[in-house]
């Protein structure tokens, strides 16, 4: 490596896993400055975000713990048990929010109600006190429609800059908060506004904002929004009786799903969009509620 210029060497470490950066940290004092740069962790996200491993994450219901199993792709079930399990008598988790950013994952403590900023790749976390506190501050103006929140489908879902969040009842909308100018917005009509809200479903898929819309044991319709025409695309329209009784988590390739039953089972489903066959995924020991997402492995924290 003293033989290569040190751009030649970043662009190396940066597509190295954050395991093995963690380590290289101490080879050298100018590996260690490189690696806990902000410039470089900027670029090793970039990486990891453009590359083909999956990481999935997720809370286990029975024992309440969070449970990671690694590079989860469409030719390789079951998961490999190599997973990291984090005891629930040290961070008592029970709920963990939808999806991730920037490599890091939120998750709620009803014990202590506090919220859990962490990174799964380096173990960093980071707590942050109740809304009570003197530490947040509204939004003016705020959000034009009341949001749901009658159900853990009300949780706001980050993708790429902004949270979304379901509005209204009778007629179904998508409220966006640009975290960037702290002002929101309401996404274009969408084409399943008289669909029952409790059937429908916030998802980030291939990093676009996407939406399951259901009909128990009939259909499952997902729906992805076009940021740039400001338009709704219909990309699957699923009639698998297994699977339209399932969450989406992610799409492995064009034609195959990751889908994740709503039983508090043990396996996730492969579902072929080609084909319609459906390959169990297994989890081991560990039961999966609603709590599974995919994220990227980052070096990034908050200070």
């Amino acid at each position: 490596m003293q033989l290569l210029p040190h751009d030649t060497v970043e662009d190396i470490l940066e597509r190295v896993p954050v395991k093995s950066l963690l380590r290289f940290k101490s080879a050298c004092k100018q590996w260690k400055l490189t690696i806990e740069s902000q410039y470089f962790q900027a670029k090793q996200l970039i990486c990891s975000a453009g590359g083909k491993d999956l990481n999935l994450v997720l809370v286990s219901e029975v024992p309440s713990t969070l449970v990671l199993p690694h590079h989860v792709t469409a030719d390789s079930p079951p998961l490999k048990t190599n997973v990291l399990l984090i005891s629930s008598e040290r961070y008592h988790i029970y709920q963990l929010f939808h999806n991730s950013c920037d490599g890091l994952v939120c998750l709620f403590d009803y014990q202590t109600l506090n919220n859990i900023v962490y990174n799964p790749a380096t173990r960093w976390h980071r707590r942050f006190p109740v809304s009570s506190t003197n530490t947040w501050r509204y939004i003016n103006p705020s959000s034009p429609y009341r949001i749901n929140t009658s159900s853990s489908r009300g949780h706001a879902l980050y993708v790429d800059g902004s949270l979304y969040w379901l509005a209204g009842k009778k007629e179904i909308k998508v409220l966006a908060l640009d975290l960037h100018t702290e002002t929101f917005q309401v996404i274009s009509k969408a084409p399943f506004a008289e669909a029952d809200h409790r059937n429908i479903i916030t998802r980030s898929l291939n990093n676009r904002l996407c939406l399951s819309v259901s009909k128990p044991l009939q259909q499952m319709i997902i729906w992805s929004f076009n940021s740039e025409n400001k338009t709704w695309e219909q990309i699957y329209s699923i009639v698998n009786r297994s699977v339209t009784q399932s969450l989406p988590v992610a799409i492995l390739e064009k034609n195959k799903l990751l889908c994740c039953p709503r039983s508090n089972s043990r396996q996730l489903m492969i579902y072929d969009i080609k084909t319609k066959s459906v390959d169990s995924v297994s989890i081991g020991t560990y039961r999966c509620g609603d709590s599974v997402f995919c994220y990227f492995e980052s070096l990034i924290s908050i200070l």
